[in-house]
């Protein structure tokens, strides 16, 4: 067995614990239309929150491909981090938000 099948097929194995998603909205994944000419959405897709938050299943299941474009992105993520904070920029990261009004 070849080494890079090894690690595609960790990367596949299905969580030791379960979870799902609550079905709220977050920031990171508003949409909302572009400054620039008010009629081009930008950000996240709408219908695709609406599905996620109703239950519905994924259309587009996870792959070993985007296990690995997942896992860039996260050390992409935390070099920026890195970085930000240590200019001053960012004071802290992954912060949560709660609508208290509800």
């Amino acid at each position: 067995m070849k080494v890079w099948d090894i690690v595609d097929e960790y990367l596949m194995r299905p969580p030791p614990l379960k979870t799902s998603r609550l079905p709220t909205f977050y920031p990171s994944s508003a949409g909302c239309l572009s400054d620039e000419d008010g009629t081009t959405p930008v950000g996240a897709c709408l219908r695709a929150n609406y599905y996620r938050c109703a239950g519905y299943d994924k259309s587009d299941q996870d792959s070993v491909w985007s296990q690995y474009v997942f896992g860039g992105g996260n050390i992409w993520e935390s070099w920026l981090q890195d970085k930000l904070k240590g200019a001053g920029v960012l004071l802290a990261s992954n912060m949560k938000f709660v609508d208290v009004e509800r």
